[in-house]
């Protein structure tokens, strides 16, 4: 699929899976474009999709049962429906391009895109990547979006060859794309998303496509580029390294300082936001940006931080309360554990299933938490794993919902001890998502 495909969307005939956040700009767009629009999905009812694209201004668009096929130039899924499903493989039977809201972005978009991906810390690194180029080139030409929660699309007509677009991109939306950001990064990689993907080699293989398709730069922590080297099919000539290691070439932390190619760059002690892992995303953001030292400098001095991520909701009773409902996989738990060392803690976690092994936290759960508050789907799981891993010494309720579970781990806390909402799975079993769980802990926290 070439660019002028895109670029005259008038009259094309539009297959929409999905009516989320993202493809609800997509349709948008796509009116806007004169295209001919079909939209359908499968937990609404036509009535709800007619009142959404009512609430839009988009009257053109066509309601079509889930299930109904039809003859279309396009068909565009959402994230969260895989490529190979039924209804897809329907309704590209007949020749319709199978694509999505990222991919068109990728193709319409002028300018330069910046592009993170990863298992842990895109988020961090796609605000902290943004925050460096928006001081550096100005805030009117730097836009930021994707799994971030903006919708790519929905400025893509602000764009010009001056701009600079900042994206989080995530497995499911990066599964089918043919086109790579300029400038690409892979934070890390680790098991996640195993109730969607069919196993860890499609996972990987997903990341990895951010690299394959033209990109001219490509940074990745040491670790995850073994990954790249097996399962990407072409490799930028450009890579960086990020490293805790030292390097002549690449980007590492070391004796106090995050260096590039052995120059100093960022005193480690500027970065205001806690743990290794935090340096590690701003490694990821220096091998991306070329800003110099003094941008990134003052980044670092007033950066404090993306919401739901290690966040201090406040300190009641003697205890201090946080908030990491981002923390969605046991590697991300661990990775906030790591900025609690020594701390009396009472850890929450469970929430929706991913198919995850949680045998591993269980272990490291000796020597980092006092107590451990269990709830979710997945919870008899978690607590099945800690009896077989964890020590004796640990206490362990279990909590039939979420506000029992932050009022027993608030009981059985004390004075100078720590509340760590760090649940090591998804949400999707209580809430819409993460932030809705952040910030029903903080509404809970708030009214003791």
């Amino acid at each position: 699929m070439n660019n002028a495909c895109f670029n005259d969307l008038k009259g094309a005939r539009c297959r929409v899976f999905g009516l989320g956040k993202s493809n609800e700009a997509l349709i948008s767009y796509l009116d806007k474009k004169g295209a001919e629009i079909y939209v359908s999905d499968k937990r609404k009812s036509e009535n709800e999709i007619t009142d959404v694209l009512q609430n839009k201004g988009i009257k053109k668009a066509r309601v079509l049962p889930y299930l109904d096929t039809v003859n279309t130039d396009f068909v565009f899924r959402t994230p969260s429906l895989r490529p190979d499903a039924p209804e897809i493989l329907s309704s590209t039977s007949s020749g319709a391009f199978l694509t999505s809201e990222v991919e068109l972005f990728f193709e319409v978009a002028k300018g330069k895109i910046y592009g993170i991906t990863g298992s842990d810390g895109k988020t961090t690194t796609t605000t902290l990547t943004y925050e460096i180029l928006k001081r550096q080139f100005g805030k009117d030409n730097t836009f930021v979006g994707g799994n971030i929660g903006i919708p790519l699309i929905s400025f893509a007509d602000k764009l010009n060859d001056e701009s600079i677009t900042v994206c989080e991109l995530s497995s499911f939306q990066l599964m089918t794309v043919k086109r790579s950001p300029n400038f690409s990064a892979i934070t890390n990689i680790s098991e996640n998303h195993l109730d969607y993907h069919l196993d860890m080699a499609e996972y990987i293989g997903a990341k990895c496509r951010i690299a394959e398709y033209g990109c001219e730069r490509l940074v990745a922590y040491d670790k995850a580029f073994n990954y790249v080297k097996s399962y990407a099919k072409r490799l930028p000539k450009d890579v960086v390294f990020t490293s805790f290691e030292p390097l002549n070439r690449g980007v590492n932390a070391y004796n106090g300082y995050i260096c590039k190619n052995g120059e100093k760059i960022l005193p480690i002690g500027e970065i205001k936001v806690p743990g290794k892992y935090n340096i590690a995303n701003f490694m990821t953001a220096l091998g991306l940006t070329d800003a110099p030292s003094e941008v990134i400098g003052a980044v670092a001095r007033v950066f404090k931080g993306v919401e739901h991520r290690n966040e201090l909701v406040c300190q009641k009773r003697g205890i201090s309360f946080y908030n990491a409902s981002i923390d969605s996989t046991p590697s991300r738990t661990l990775a906030t554990l790591s900025c609690h060392a020594n701390e009396d803690i009472t850890l929450i976690l469970g929430g929706y299933d991913k198919n995850l092994d949680y045998s591993e936290l269980a272990k490291r759960l000796n020597n980092a938490v006092k107590r451990v508050v269990i709830v979710g789907e997945n919870k008899n799981k978690i607590k099945s794993a800690i009896d077989s891993c964890a020590g004796k010494d640990i206490k362990v309720y279990m909590c039939e919902d979420f506000k029992e579970a932050v009022m027993i781990a608030c009981d059985v806390s004390r004075q100078g001890s720590t509340v760590l909402l760090s649940p090591a799975s998804a949400s999707f079993d209580m809430f819409k998502g993460f932030e809705y769980r952040g910030n029903e802990f903080k509404n809970i926290i708030n009214q003791l």
